[in-house]
């Protein structure tokens, strides 16, 4: 296992023999980390994990985490920033540490990508970064009530 992200020993990797958020990131953080290779990139994300994602998501299996729980976290990081919130394009860098860790569960312990952009479920506010960088454009999402008309 890499050493250059240093967690907590009392955080729970397992809740009620149920993988964590944090729990995926330890056990698959080569995996999650693939193409990192500056120790200034790994610095800096394993201080975006620590300081400003992990805190805002609950340490609960992760079967009890649900979009609107990633979307409410993804909210109060966006508050974090300094004296305004936080600009769309670092909060899709956020979103995309998100869904690395996402990912993972996925493909190794069968959990759903709840923010997973082929399966149409994306935070607002992540939608309009995504639409606005590089030219990608993001299907628009319909609401129940667009669905009915």
């Amino acid at each position: 296992m890499m050493q250059w992200l240093k967690i907590n020993e009392s955080v729970n990797s397992f809740v009620d023999g149920e993988i964590t958020f944090v729990g995926t990131l330890i056990n698959h953080l080569e995996e999650i980390s693939r193409g990192w290779n500056q120790e200034s990139t790994k610095k800096i994300y394993a201080n975006d994990y620590l300081k400003i994602i992990l805190p805002e998501i609950p340490n609960i299996g992760l079967s009890s985490l649900g979009r609107v729980d990633f979307e409410q976290a993804l909210e109060r990081i966006k508050n974090k920033g300094r004296n305004k919130p936080m600009s769309e394009e670092r909060m899709r860098h956020f979103f995309i540490l998100i869904e690395r860790v996402l990912d993972a569960a996925e493909r190794h312990y069968g959990y759903p990508n709840v923010l997973n952009l082929s399966a149409g479920n994306i935070a607002p506010s992540a939608t309009t970064a995504l639409s606005n960088r590089r030219g990608l454009r993001v299907p628009h999402i319909l609401s129940e009530q667009e669905k009915i008309k």
